[in-house]
């Protein structure tokens, strides 16, 4: 049974698990008025896996062209940001997460899951997906080749020589993405990037890394000829001197243009279609505060891929997991998003998603291994309940009093796709 310990009485609390007493004052103050009655998503009924493939341009960089240093968040931020707008469900899905190193990006609100490998080459990002899959997905997104272009170009291959291992690695890509536990239906369709402007590099006078970026793009666009393939253009257009922040990764005005570009193309409908935003969903936001995957860094999601989302007239679950045992877990929900840097490790992303002024917090209970499945909500079969979106996020203090913090969710109302 969930309750908001603002209501219950802390020798109650203490009696399932010894909190600290500055701990229980502290999470009961953060119960400050209950919520409006509010409702969820069910990923079953509305939600596609996007995973994000590429270099530094997919996974991040570190942007030293202003008064202070960012992490830049790349195209991934302003694209979930685009679509979840839109009111279509997504999510993002790879094993890994956050930004450069897997830090946390500047502004670290989207979900933060992704398959980007700063200075791999398409031949060694096969190689990375080579491997027993730790994710399955709905669509793919490519951007490749930019260090293929880079390294071939410098050491003396031809403009056509590059782009004929592009093409080669890529489409081993496409086919291992295609046959393999990555999409277990057979239905996955991915998109490629023609890859953004390359500019020269000093360490090589005289070589035009342009004519194999262009001799590249040539090559890519013939991968519409493969089934379920399609191909962007993130080329024209795109401008390195105002585009990038060191010439070779998009500033924030680069990342706007990368994403608009993805979300043109991903409203085709064979791939995201139409949204809906009357549809019930659950979607992720950022990341838990510690090492990604190990016991300090609770993840709250939907219990596995494909599980209900947050149907009207029905109850929605959602799993906490990557839990120490005997963590005393709390829930927090509000109809308010907040972003709230905590204490350190703020870097690697503690911050409080689920607006405390406005929101309630739940005592789910104490975790005996690893994960803790019991936040749910029995959603009313109210229609006018339908696109109300509460924002829900996880906090568990361990036995030895640590506490950490979970990524967030979206838990949006709303009915099944067929209604």
């Amino acid at each position: 049974m969930q309750t908001c310990l603002g209501r219950l009485p802390a020798d109650s609390i203490a009696a399932s698990w010894p909190l600290p007493f500055n701990s229980m004052h502290t999470i009961q103050a953060l119960c400050l008025a209950p919520l409006a009655a509010f409702l969820t998503c069910n990923m079953a009924a509305c939600q596609r896996r996007i995973v994000c493939i590429g270099d530094s341009i997919t996974e991040g960089s570190v942007d030293n062209s202003g008064p202070t240093q960012i992490m830049r968040p790349t195209y991934r931020r302003d694209l979930w940001n685009t679509l979840e707008a839109a009111g279509f469900c997504v999510d993002f899905v790879g094993t890994k997460r956050g930004g450069l190193n897997e830090i946390n990006p500047a502004s670290p609100d989207f979900d933060q899951d992704h398959f980007g490998w700063f200075g791999k080459r398409s031949d060694e990002v096969f190689n990375l997906l080579n491997v027993p899959t730790a994710f399955q997905a709905d669509i793919a997104l490519i951007h490749l080749g930019t260090n293929d272009v880079w390294q071939g170009m410098g050491a003396g291959f031809s403009a056509q020589q590059v782009a004929a291992w592009v093409d080669l690695w890529l489409r081993q890509i496409i086919g291992l993405l295609h046959n393999g536990a990555y999409d277990p239906y057979g239905t996955m369709e991915i998109v490629v990037a023609k890859i953004i402007p390359l500019s020269n590099d000093p360490a090589h006078p005289g070589v035009n890394m342009d004519a194999g970026v262009q001799a590249t793009n040539g090559m890519i666009a013939a991968l519409t000829s493969l089934p379920r393939v399609h191909v962007v253009d993130m080329y024209s257009n795109f401008i390195l001197a105002t585009m990038t922040h060191d010439q070779v990764h998009p500033n924030a005005t680069g990342e706007a243009f990368m994403a608009a570009r993805w979300a043109t193309e991903l409203s085709l409908p064979t791939l995201l279609g139409s949204p809906d935003q009357s549809a019930a969903c659950f979607l992720e936001i950022g990341r838990g505060c510690g090492t990604p995957g190990s016991p300090t860094d609770p993840r709250l999601r939907i219990p596995v891929p494909g599980a209900p989302m947050p149907i009207l007239g029905q109850t929605f679950n959602a799993d906490v997991v990557n839990l120490a045992p005997g963590s005393a877990v709390f829930g927090l929900a509000s109809t308010q998003q907040a972003l709230i840097p905590t204490a350190p490790p703020a870097a690697l992303g503690c911050y409080v998603f689920a607006d405390p002024t406005t929101g309630i917090l739940t005592f789910l209970g104490v975790a005996p291994s690893g994960t803790f499945s019991s936040w749910s909500l029995a959603i009313p079969a109210n229609p006018a309940l339908a696109g109300v979106e509460q924002f829900w996020q996880s906090f568990a203090i361990d036995p030895a009093n640590s506490t950490a913090v979970s990524n967030a969710g979206i838990v949006r109302a709303g009915f099944p796709p067929s209604m």
